[in-house]
């Protein structure tokens, strides 16, 4: 199981202009290969082969002029990014697959009380014609029967409308895959309502939603679990490697809940399992927070009977519990009755 730590704020004042600047460069670069790369393997998922000979990760390589390291990263995140497209497509298809047959069945539900109330009406309209329709029969037929069947052709109408529209929308699906909109649709699509005849904010607002994190792969061989962020944990320093220059920028940095897991992978053995620490710059305007990704320990399961131990056998209708001491010996039993006749399945299960 993974979890993720974050750190305190680090604020781009407390920088250098050239760090700052440094920083933001890697995150356009990081954003601009993975956008390149997302687009190349949606066109290859449609059948579309890549337009070089080379692989995609040299090919990012000789085209944004990088290390291994920003390559590598993006593209595991641009699979990621259409594995979840693919993933969603297809639960988006099951779901409304599954909403159809439930409107289907509504619908046969509604039509089968259609037909009743009809079949009353045609018993109403032979006693009328055979001249033995009493006051009773007529108020049922007013007051009850016509605004009922009335109410249940509404209620078909609207079903049918709803499981039309699923379909159509099943059907769209069917034909075409929606892809990842970076920076979300709504920003997008606000171009020309919200942020009409403001095409200059418009565009710093949709850039900065669209390379707002950058997230480097981590990796269990050397010492620090990560290829450009080396964690020293003594000094509390976090220092970035950045693409260009050689340059490395010092963080001083605070990591708080779950610190102690990030700790233990950094500490641990070069090429273990569980050494490898993903690291994503998360950039907020005036300032950017880092989140360390880590696999956790698992914890053993306790097993100590020194106190005792207790136990529960669930049945149809009632729950035993017997509770014995630290030598064994039976010191509870007890019956907790449960009826669950009546009950729904979540409540049993509950």
């Amino acid at each position: 199981m993974k979890t993720i730590t974050c750190s305190n704020r680090i604020y781009y004042s407390e920088l250098s202009s050239e760090e700052a600047n440094a920083l933001h460069q890697d995150i356009q670069l990081y954003h601009a290969m993975m956008h390149t790369a997302y687009h190349l393997l949606c066109l290859k998922s449609q059948g579309i082969p890549f337009p070089f000979e080379n692989s995609l990760e040299k090919e990012m390589k000789r085209r944004f002029h990088t290390n291994d390291y920003f390559p590598l990263s993006a593209i595991q995140e641009a699979k990621q990014h259409l594995s979840n497209d693919f993933a969603n497509h297809e639960n988006q298809k099951k779901a409304l697959k599954a909403q159809c047959k439930a409107i289907e069945k509504k619908i046969k539900e509604v039509e089968i009380n259609i037909l009743k109330i009809d079949r009353q009406l045609k018993e109403l309209f032979r006693k009328t014609k055979q001249g033995k329709q009493t006051e009773a029969d007529y108020l049922l037929e007013v007051q009850q029967l016509r605004p009922e069947r009335k109410r249940y052709k509404n209620r078909r109408s609207h079903l049918i409308y709803g499981l039309n529209r699923r379909k159509q929308k099943l059907e769209a699906l069917q034909r075409k895959m929606k892809f990842t909109c970076f920076g979300g649709k709504k920003l997008a699509r606000a171009r020309t309502t919200v942020y009409a005849g403001q095409h200059e904010t418009w565009l710093k607002a949709y850039q900065s939603a669209r390379n707002r994190t950058m997230m480097i792969q981590g990796r269990r061989q050397g010492k620090f679990s990560n290829n450009l962020f080396q964690y020293h944990i003594e000094e509390g320093v976090l220092i970035y490697r950045c693409s260009s220059e050689k340059r490395e920028i010092p963080l001083k940095i605070e990591f708080h809940q779950y610190k102690e897991e990030l700790e233990r992978a950094v500490r641990l053995p070069h090429n273990t399992p569980g050494k490898a620490v993903a690291y994503v710059l998360e950039d907020h305007g005036a300032y950017f927070i880092i989140k360390a990704i880590v696999e956790m320990e698992e914890k053993a399961k306790s097993e100590d009977t020194e106190q005792g131990v207790i136990g529960i056998d669930i049945n149809v209708n009632h729950i035993a519990v017997s509770e014995t001491d630290g030598c064994g010996n039976c010191v509870l039993l007890k019956t907790v009755k449960m009826p669950l006749d009546g009950k729904n399945r979540k409540q049993r299960k509950h």
